[in-house]
């Protein structure tokens, strides 16, 4: 099974942890900057693919411009200021929805960031 990231930022920097955080368990990431021009390097991350969306000032609307992008079978939600604690070695299938822990400011926390692109 083909597996998306999904990741909105606004150039934040710390989007470039997230993105390690990721790296190993997704065939691709679907990066959408809403800041204007992106400035951290990222040329040698062969997955990662950029996109510009403008800010609406909603969220939903960045998100599922994202969505929009992705082409594996699941997408994996995550924000640019989160990191993964594990990498996530195999999906069965057989669930929508699958959940994850995720860092954000130090804190673990569990919540369904993995489901069926459908």
């Amino acid at each position: 099974m083909k597996l998306s990231a999904c990741i909105i930022t606004d150039n934040n920097p710390k989007v470039l942890n997230a993105i390690e955080s990721t790296y190993s368990s997704v065939d691709e990431i679907i990066l959408v900057n809403t800041n204007g021009d992106f400035t951290h390097d990222i040329s040698k991350l062969d997955k990662v693919k950029l996109f510009h969306f403008e800010w609406t000032k909603n969220f939903s609307e960045a998100r599922n411009y994202s969505i929009s992008k992705a082409t594996g079978d699941y997408i994996l939600i995550i924000d640019s200021d989160e990191v993964m604690t594990a990498e996530i070695k195999y999906i069965d299938g057989l669930k929508d929805i699958y959940l994850l822990q995720i860092f954000n400011a130090e804190t673990p926390y569990w919540n369904a960031r993995v489901f069926k692109n459908n």
